[in-house]
């Protein structure tokens, strides 16, 4: 009972195991609950059983309930059946394959995977089994990982035509993580602010590419914008794509502990050949600092990795990842990344450019604002030049999801909902609220016009802009 009571405060892991399919599998408490994860990424429960829920919520409870037969590929511990059982209520006969019978003896231990009645475990090779059962499904849920890696046979045309042999009628499938469902999606209230979510994103490129073809636009986390109507089903939206010059992302590899974020990695791994990816992990633990790095350069990405006195983006860190004396004039070209948008440090403007032009980083993220009080060309000019005399890019961090009410744009009377585009506050920052981005007022406060933000990024001369909490499209409407 400590271990769980503690759990809140840091993860606390009660068993470990090597495995020879996932190289370590790992119990886990986390916030009061167990968790099973491999040395790299969750397993089961945690952040993947909620992406799960939300998957079987899109096929709907009541329609699930009313199947006989529902197939599991990957059991591993279980939050798949879980799900089914204590959220959805099924009662109808599930079946899951695992090859791993190590993992199926924790589950069982941990998670009391035999007391379920309805729940048939084959220890079988999955695409082994879809290709010899005779049985037919109503649903065929499909979680599969080898630590961080899906197999390739999951995207084989001869195993996804299996799929459709093997499933019963109007067929229903779940492909986790990556959320691909063969029902056709719903235009609810997230997907439709996603797509406006990207319209905004676009028509800020198009302002302002018109001033500067080479202006860098990197879009900070809503990595699901990639997509068409926000679903992985429908391919990858090329307009977007062709909109941005980069992605930013924060707590990929690390959030709260060392774990990968399967489902946003498996988004980076499909366009980092296209687009020059940021990863701004905050990293509590000291130890997991070189671990982090080295997988974020292991996949070609720009790490900044904010360590334990750094979750808001306030210090300059002493060494610089492949720091170089290269002339940077384009975003792709750059080999590391400062993200400097908190100057409280810093008691003069002066301190603040002399820190920044001391360093040789490619590419710096700061605000366009020192003080209230925007920087100048001439300011712009001397942060463009490195310390070894290489040119470097300099980016404004722009919040184009969430009105702060410290910026010039905010009356003193506004209070959510009056505006009506003020819709809710940003949970854990009380001066910064979610905003109807789609909203006209709040967009000629963005960009399009003389005395719109951008217009003043712009004037300024900055290299590229930043645009924090594209996420907002899911936030509006999700907790």
């Amino acid at each position: 009972m400590l271990k769980k009571i503690f759990s809140y405060l840091i993860p606390i892991t009660i068993f470990k195991q090597k495995s020879t399919i996932s190289s370590t599998i790992e119990v886990t408490w986390v916030n009061g609950e167990l968790v099973l994860d491999s040395n790299n990424t969750n397993y089961s429960y945690g952040s993947l059983q909620r992406i799960l829920k939300k998957g079987l919520q899109k096929i709907g409870f009541e329609k699930i309930k009313s199947m006989n037969h529902i197939l599991v590929l990957g059991v591993a511990g279980g939050s798949v059946v879980k799900t089914l059982l204590n959220d959805v209520k099924y009662n109808g006969k599930i079946t899951g394959v695992e090859i791993d019978p190590g993992i199926i003896s924790i589950a069982n231990t941990y998670f009391q995977l035999h007391e379920i009645p309805n729940l048939t475990i084959i220890i079988d090779d999955a695409f082994e089994f879809v290709l010899k059962t005779k049985e037919k499904y109503d649903l065929i849920i499909i979680d599969i990982f080898q630590d961080t890696v899906m197999p390739n046979f999951l995207f084989e045309d001869f195993f996804t035509d299996r799929l459709g042999v093997i499933l019963e009628g109007l067929f229903s499938l779940l492909f986790l993580p990556l959320f691909t469902s063969f029902i056709p999606p719903k235009e609810n209230n997230t997907v439709k602010a996603g797509m406006k979510m990207q319209d905004f994103v676009i028509n800020i490129s198009k302002y302002a590419k018109d001033f500067d073809p080479n202006f860098a636009i990197i879009p900070q986390n809503g990595l699901d914008l990639v997509y068409n109507k926000i679903d992985p089903s429908e391919g990858l939206n090329e307009k977007y794509l062709n909109a941005i010059d980069g992605m930013g992302v924060e707590d990929l590899f690390f959030d709260k502990r060392l774990k990968t974020d399967s489902y946003r990695y498996s988004i980076l791994k499909k366009v980092k050949d296209r687009k020059k990816i940021i990863v701004s992990d905050f990293i509590t633990n000291d130890s997991d600092v070189e671990k982090v790095v080295a997988k974020t350069t292991e996949e070609g990405f720009l790490c900044f990795p904010r360590v334990s006195n750094n979750e808001f983006y306030k210090t300059i860190p002493s060494e610089i990842i492949n720091e170089n004396s290269n002339d940077i004039k384009l975003f792709s070209e750059a080999k590391n990344f400062l993200y400097l948008i908190n100057c409280s440090e810093f008691k003069t403007k002066s301190d603040y450019i002399k820190a920044i032009s001391n360093t040789n980083y490619d590419a710096v993220a700061i605000d366009l604002f020192f003080d209230d009080r925007p920087l100048t060309k001439a300011d712009l000019e001397q942060l463009k030049i490195k310390s070894n005399g290489g040119k470097r890019l300099v980016i404004a961090y722009i919040n184009i999801g969430a009105a702060e009410n410290w910026r010039y744009y905010w009356y003193g009377n506004w209070i959510l909902n009056d505006p009506v585009w003020i819709k809710k506050q940003y949970p854990g920052y009380e001066n910064e609220f979610y905003v109807q981005f789609w909203h006209e007022d709040w967009q000629n406060i963005i960009f399009g016009n003389e005395t719109s933000y951008f217009k003043k990024i712009i004037d300024a001369g900055f290299s590229g802009a930043y645009l924090d909490n594209t996420e907002a499209y899911y936030f509006l409407y999700n907790k």
